[in-house]
């Protein structure tokens, strides 16, 4: 057996969070034994409640449930239906035990949040919590209504809830209370750090597809050539083919990645995009033109971004607070560009009691950080 590249002998074993892992453990076995464990240690919290203090119960729960649920989160889509609902369990139990008592109040009946599917193409959120796997509460209810053509820009500061909004959205993260209305495989997520799968350029583009559902869906590879002009990635297509296996990763840079990912996009064509800095390291001349692009092909997109550059491509706009607290509104691009230029030109100039005044209100008006 292996891990992260070191051979584990025969008849040795190791312990991570407690679980031990031994050479004839499979990753399954391990998902599980971790996952198992979290409700047995919120299972002693629970019993001893009475004996602690809210202070000492939240100390508890960090330092020994709270490590297990991170660490969970990140293999959160990968596990067994089984392990998810377990998983989903243990944070429902402990929200209602050391979560914020505004969402406990707010979730009186956890059971009875749902996930439908929208018939109209939709995405409605009523009264949805953002929580984190970790149980990090970082938005109590989240209500907004958008419909197809409504392109979404979505800003605050950091560990506002923004890339956690999501992840919620695509399903990898579960929602613990509310109603959420979304489009049944409609959703394509693209991070700022786009994974490369193992295979040929072709492969590289078409994923999670494979070469015969390509097929199925009758596209050929001259248009895959037409999606990599889009992105400004056929210069690629010279070089390698779409044959030539490769290890992508260490091949392309930083923006070929983020505008492969955007070619994954083109091919896919969904109805929404989640777009989160997914184009930080692109040139803004050709991430303008993929954004159009995305726009005339019927994508609507939802948009994390620090550039003031791709406003305009926008209707709508969610702002966090860093709070909790939020504004859905229409997003008047313009009014939002002058507000930036004040801002980028006091900060410009020697700090004054009305310098820092004014920069707290337009830092409030933009959703942005000093």
């Amino acid at each position: 057996m292996s891990l992260s590249g070191v051979t584990i002998p025969s008849k040795t074993s190791i312990s991570m969070l407690g679980i031990t892992i031994s050479n004839n453990l499979s990753w399954e076995n391990h998902v599980r034994s971790i996952a198992k464990s979290a409700p047995q240690k919120l299972g002693f919290v629970f019993r001893a409640r009475n004996y602690f203090t809210f202070s000492h119960l939240v100390m508890i729960f960090k330092a020994q449930i709270r490590p297990v649920l991170k660490y969970c989160s990140h293999i959160w889509s990968a596990a067994p239906k089984h392990i998810l609902k377990l998983l989903d369990s243990v944070q429902k139990r402990t929200i209602l035990l050391v979560g914020d008592a505004s969402l406990t109040n707010s979730l009186t009946s956890l059971e009875h949040r749902r996930m439908i599917q929208s018939t109209n193409n939709e995405i409605i959120l009523h009264n949805v919590p953002i929580v984190t796997p970790n149980c990090d509460i970082v938005c109590p209810s989240l209500s907004l209504h958008l419909e197809p053509g409504q392109h979404l820009l979505i800003t605050g500061p950091n560990g506002c809830g923004k890339s956690s909004l999501f992840r919620i959205l695509s399903g990898l993260w579960p929602i613990y209370g509310g109603e959420l209305y979304t489009p049944k495989n409609a959703m394509f997520y693209i991070p700022q750090r786009p994974y490369m799968v193992i295979g040929n350029l072709r492969d590289q583009v078409i994923y999670p597809d494979t070469y015969a559902d390509m097929i199925n869906k009758q596209i050929t590879e001259e248009d895959l050539r037409k999606i990599m002009r889009l992105v400004h990635l056929d210069h690629i297509v010279e070089r390698d083919t779409f044959h030539e296996v490769k290890d992508w990763t260490d091949i392309l840079s930083g923006g070929e990645k983020q505008r492969m990912a955007v070619a994954r996009l083109f091919y896919h064509r969904p109805k929404y995009a989640l777009l989160d800095e997914c184009t930080s390291a692109v040139s803004i001349d050709v991430e303008s033109h993929i954004y159009q692009s995305a726009i005339d092909m019927g994508i609507t997109l939802l948009t994390i971004t620090h550039r003031p550059t791709l406003w305009k491509f926008h209707t709508h706009i969610l702002q966090f607070d860093g709070t909790g607290l939020w504004e859905f509104n229409r997003l008047n691009h313009i009014s939002r560009l002058d507000l930036k230029k004040e801002k980028d030109a006091l900060l410009k100039k020697e700090d004054s009691i009305d310098r820092t005044q004014r920069l707290d209100e337009l830092n409030k008006l933009l959703g942005e950080e000093l």
